[in-house]
């Protein structure tokens, strides 16, 4: 087995963006440094991961470097995200910079304007070197294209990447970047992160609105989000993305508390769905254990509120999610973590929970009061 782990990236381990950002404030690490660092290991990992698909010559963003490291240096006020390399998915308009989708039909496409999210990371300080791969169009759990090739799993090379944002997730994990975005319909923010062992979350929609392409048919059932190494990373990043823009009439007009504050709130009397046979289908022996021995701790401590739950679903509409759910080739295997946890409200006043758990794409099972209703997204 081919892989850049000997075991995992614990084995190497590797700074959070917030660590990076406090040595870049404090001046124990320059912006040039961090940016010819990334270059570095992007030489090292990318040819054998295929993540990054298109990157900008190192001289062609020192520039941006060297500005933000003179304007610290002078105790002038610079943005959040400042000197921090980002390379963006490859299905996001990026202004001078190749922008392909993935497909041939616009290998040659190079963006006059950024859309919203590059702007929003432009703004927050980010250094935008390049692009991650993305399957065509950015269609499909698997990510490889015509263009670029296949994007592979850090831990094993015969393993793939998940998709669609599988270059954003073995840029991380590989430590090419620290941060990264993806986008997701039916999983794709979700099982690449997965498979490659990192984070990824696809936020409520309007949580970070969408433009140009806010009348497509993707922005009107997916999202754009945040991608990390760790939660604090990711809830850093889905801050900076979220809020609410004028041209698109979905978006938000509240953070709802989105900061580090959210991470440090008492978690006392939540509570969580779990059913160990989700949706009928099998779960994976490994993956069922380690979670009954997370809810066993997690009782014991009494943190949270754990709920036994039944997915109520038709055989039919089962078979029909499985066929969407079995992916053919794994990446980390007990880090192939779907879930959707949906409640409804009834009338009186208690919570129905549904909680949804697949492997590879998801099937999302809405349930009405009086359990007629099945949503199935493909």
């Amino acid at each position: 087995m081919q892989s850049l782990f000997s075991a995992t990236p614990n084995d190497r381990p590797l700074p959070r963006a917030l660590d990076l950002l406090t040595s870049l404030q404090e001046g124990s690490l320059s912006a040039e440094a961090l940016l010819n660092q990334t270059y570095q290991t992007i030489e090292r990992w990318n040819p054998a991961v295929n993540a990054i698909c298109t990157l900008l010559p190192l001289e062609a963003v020192q520039g941006q470097a060297r500005e933000i490291d003179r304007l610290r240096a002078r105790s002038q006020p610079v943005p959040p995200l400042a000197g921090i390399p980002i390379a963006v998915k490859d299905l996001a308009a990026t202004a001078g910079i190749r922008t392909t989708l993935g497909t041939p039909l616009m290998k040659d496409n190079v963006p006059a304007t950024d859309c919203l999210l590059v702007a929003r990371l432009r703004a927050a300080g980010a250094i935008i070197i390049g692009k991650t791969n993305t399957p065509e169009l950015g269609a499909g759990s698997h990510t490889f294209n015509p263009i670029f090739g296949t994007t592979r799993n850090p831990y094993n090379f015969d393993l793939i990447a998940g998709g669609s944002s599988g270059g954003a997730a073995a840029a991380l994990a590989t430590g090419m970047l620290c941060l990264a975005d993806g986008s997701d319909m039916g999983g794709s923010l979700r099982n690449p992160a997965a498979y490659c062992n990192v984070v990824g979350m696809r936020p409520t929609m309007g949580r970070i609105p969408t433009w140009p392409q806010v009348s497509s048919r993707f922005a009107r059932m997916g999202v754009e989000g945040p991608m990390a190494r760790t939660v604090e990373d990711c809830t850093l990043l889905l801050r900076l993305l979220s809020g609410p823009d004028a041209r698109d009439a979905r978006s938000l007009h509240d953070n709802h508390g989105i900061d580090e504050r959210l991470l440090e709130r008492d978690t006392r009397g939540v509570r969580i769905g779990w059913s160990a046979a989700p949706a009928g289908l099998a779960m994976e022996p490994a993956l069922r254990s380690l979670l009954e021995q997370v809810f066993r701790a997690t009782l014991a401590c009494k943190a949270f509120r754990l709920l036994e739950c039944v997915a109520l679903i038709s055989q039919s509409s089962s078979k029909r999610s499985w066929r969407y759910a079995k992916p053919t080739r794994y990446g980390v295997r007990i880090s192939i973590l779907q879930a959707v946890l949906q409640h409804n409200l009834s009338t009186d006043g208690t919570h129905k929970f549904i909680f949804v758990l697949t492997q590879g794409k998801v099937g999302f099972h809405g349930v009405t009061q009086n359990f007629e209703q099945q949503l199935v997204a493909r």
